[in-house]
């Protein structure tokens, strides 16, 4: 099973299923992948829901992910809605714009995504670690909690100590904290009279957003300002040279982007895994190095479609039905392009941005090269 940490199979069902991951990103869209090896299973679909229980590990990406049969192993999953409503009786490693869990973990659980709520009914025997906007926990954590993001509201008890980074703080009523609690934030704790924090309080004030946030002087240096200005080229030329394409990313990405993340996941994850699994076999070696030759520019190009997805995705929101012309293509193109670069380098969450532009950015070009297989667009 997989080991905390570490997403590390004991079984081979590995390399096998990230072959497998690999190969579903190129059909047809719409079509769902299902792959049971041994007691492990591996869906990939629009809409995922998992009613009977597996008895290994199960791995789920889609947009909407709906879990209430138990796992009997660990549980990994991409999408932009995910409802956990059963037992995982080990590990969870997940990511996505919502997620609610409300149901024993045995394991750890390592999370990160818009907002998670964890319910009354969810439980965390192990740590747990968050990184994202907003944590609600409402359930109980048996070892300790670390979160880098917005807002953490706790109302539940906490075995060990909380780390929160970068975010708001509050204590509810419930909230018996049994560790320590340190936190860095620029806003005061939030504490309710019936709050526990049995181990003590270390704060760390930030400095103001006013000081905090950077200026381009600030934020961008000479080689900051050349990768940036190539950036902008280059989607000023995906515009120009390809409107079609940039049309059909921006609305793919307003309509599907939970699904955009979840094969943004599985193709940047799987495709080097598949790279190494094929440089062992003689005869996938040419394969396996044309993967790795090609997988620093295809990084290059999903980072660029987010930033191109970005502005057209506004642009297509203000035309009002009329088709823009080719200088307002060019000109929302460059301003989604500067947009992402900028979020990028915010302190705090600036890598996260980043990421989840990357993630957007690359499943959308997935999704135009599956839609392009089938000759319609992918939204």
């Amino acid at each position: 099973m997989l080991q905390a940490g570490r997403l590390t199979f004991h079984r081979p069902s590995t390399g096998l299923a990230a072959l497998f991951a690999t190969a579903a990103l190129v059909q047809p869209a719409g079509a769902d992948s299902i792959l049971e090896l041994g007691a492990d299973r591996f869906v990939i679909a629009p809409v995922v829901t998992v009613t009977t229980p597996v008895r290994g590990d199960l791995v789920v990406a889609g947009g909407t992910l709906d879990l209430s049969g138990e796992t009997g192993g660990d549980l990994v999953a991409v999408g932009g809605h995910l409802r956990i409503g059963s037992p995982v009786r080990q590990n969870i490693y997940a990511a996505g714009g919502r997620i609610y869990l409300d149901a024993p973990v045995g394991g750890n659980a390592r999370i990160a995504g818009g907002s998670l709520e964890i319910g009354p009914q969810g439980v965390v025997g192990g740590n747990l670690t968050v990184a994202g906007g907003e944590l609600k926990l409402k359930g109980r954590v048996d070892g300790y909690l670390q979160v880098l993001g917005g807002r953490v509201f706790v109302d539940g008890p906490v075995a060990g100590d909380v780390h929160v980074s970068g975010g708001r703080v509050e204590l509810g009523p419930r909230a018996d904290i049994t560790g320590r609690l340190s936190y860095a934030s620029r806003d005061e704790l939030s504490r309710s009279p019936g709050a526990q924090v049995r181990g003590g309080i270390e704060s760390r004030r930030l400095p103001p957003r006013a000081d905090f946030a950077p200026t381009p002087a600030r934020a961008m240096g000479g080689a900051g300002w050349l990768w940036t200005l190539g950036l902008l080229l280059i989607a000023a030329l995906v515009a120009a040279v390809l409107p079609g394409f940039s049309s059909r990313a921006g609305a793919t990405l307003v309509q599907r982007w939970g699904l955009a993340l979840a094969l943004g996941f599985i193709a940047i994850v799987c495709l080097p895994v598949a790279a190494l699994l094929s440089l062992l076999t003689v005869v996938g070696i040419p394969l396996g190095i044309v993967i790795m030759m090609s997988y620093p520019p295809m990084l290059l190009v999903g980072y660029v479609t987010a930033g191109v997805a970005a502005g057209h995705a506004v642009l297509q929101r203000t035309a009002a039905g009329r088709p823009p012309r080719a200088g307002w293509r060019i000109g929302a193109s460059v301003a989604g392009m500067l947009m992402v670069s900028l979020l990028g380098r915010l302190p705090g969450i600036g890598s996260l941005l980043l990421l989840l532009a990357l993630l957007a950015g690359f499943g959308t070009l997935v999704l135009q090269a599956r839609a392009s297989g089938r000759g319609k667009p992918a939204t």
